[in-house]
């Protein structure tokens, strides 16, 4: 890698050689990436796994994994180099968190966790380049279907047949192709050109804070700290130091005021990172997303959503896609919990959390 002697397909293909070796221990699941389990997924076969992750981890596969992301620049590269990243910290693997943070403290040049932050600002401005876009096509849906429902409830069937058009479509018989029809014509705004698009930047950004939510698992103390600021094995601060913890809790902030249905996954991934950073407690993480106002951001996200006509604006239009917000909003106060975690004489937090609707909050 170092020299450059593969091409990207070979890299791609031995990235992906190296996780299965890991996957194919699950025999339930095979075929399915580890970055998609979840724990009753594979917990019957955990010893297996650690087996295999501990094997690649003293092959010194950590270090090849981590030279990889630090000269990735291709998207499929990435994508590819945080699958594998997942499923070799799968569960906290204690002894590849060490290797990380072996690799991290000894790159001077903080090279691996910069190219992480690049990929993310990249995925959040392609992100914030389209939601917004993609909001105003689901405003537009919205007032289609609503105006479909005020109709057919206002007419009865007679007076519906008598007054249609000749050869019109019922309202009440269109379906979702239909809608969009009336909607739009650009392809630009339909499902198929917007995934093509943007949809690998909000995979990649959720496997990404999936990656470091890992690196963080187990209250892994020593991991919770560098992802707040980088330090060498002898405590000095890196010059290329990036928090990771403050500058996430802007990102959810922003993210909150255009969240819908495409960008639900990441928001959930990003509330699961921010949770795992500041367990156990983690004092000084704590205080950093206090001081990013991530107290209120969380706050804003329980609010966002009132009435029906509010999640249907953001694309969620079943009742399986409202239980999906809803479930994410409930993950907020898992947040705002880990947050008070011992936190009675952090003055950050106690202020933040005095501004709480508490009144809201119970209801």
């Amino acid at each position: 890698i170092k020299r450059n002697i593969l091409d990207k397909s070979q890299m791609l293909i031995g990235l992906k050689i190296f996780r299965r070796v890991i996957e194919r221990e699950n025999k339930l699941h095979p075929n399915t990436p580890a970055a998609k389990w979840d724990t009753s997924m594979w917990i019957n076969s955990e010893r297996k796994i650690v087996r295999r992750q501990n094997d690649l981890c003293r092959l010194g596969l950590v270090e090849l994994l981590c030279n990889m992301i630090s000269q990735a620049d291709d998207i499929e590269l990435q994508f590819e180099s945080m699958l594998l990243g997942i499923a070799l910290l799968l569960g906290g693997n204690k002894a590849v968190q060490d290797e990380f943070l072996k690799y991290i403290q000894e790159d001077i040049q903080n090279n691996f966790l910069i190219s992480i932050k690049e990929t993310i600002v990249n995925s959040f401005e392609v992100i914030k380049k389209t939601m917004s876009e993609r909001n105003k096509y689901y405003w537009k849906k919205t007032y289609v279907i609503t105006d479909r429902e005020k109709l057919n409830k206002g007419r009865s069937n007679s007076m519906r047949t008598n007054s249609m058009k000749k050869g019109a479509k019922s309202m009440d018989t269109m379906d979702d192709r239909y809608i969009d029809d009336i909607i739009s014509s650009n392809h630009h705004e339909n499902d198929e050109a917007f995934y093509e698009e943007v949809g690998l930047s909000l995979t990649l950004l959720e496997r990404v804070y999936r990656f470091l939510q890992l690196l963080c698992e187990g209250h892994n103390f020593d991991l919770q700290s560098q992802l707040r600021v980088q330090k060498t094995s002898t405590g000095s601060v890196n010059r290329r130091t990036f928090d990771f913890i403050s500058h996430t809790a802007f990102y959810f902030n922003a993210l909150t005021k255009q969240i819908n249905i495409d960008s639900l996954d990441v928001g959930v991934q990003i509330l699961d990172f921010l949770i795992e950073a500041v367990q156990g407690p983690c004092g000084e993480n704590q205080r950093a997303l206090a001081k990013s106002n991530i107290i209120n951001s969380s706050m804003d996200f329980l609010t966002i959503f009132k009435k029906r006509s509010d999640y249907m604006k953001r694309g969620f239009f079943t009742q399986e896609q409202v239980n999906q917000m809803d479930q994410a909003t409930a993950k907020s106060m898992k947040l705002l919990n880990a947050m008070i975690e011992g936190s009675s004489s952090n003055t950050d937090i106690l202020e933040g959390m005095s501004s709480l609707d508490f009144s809201f909050l119970i209801q």
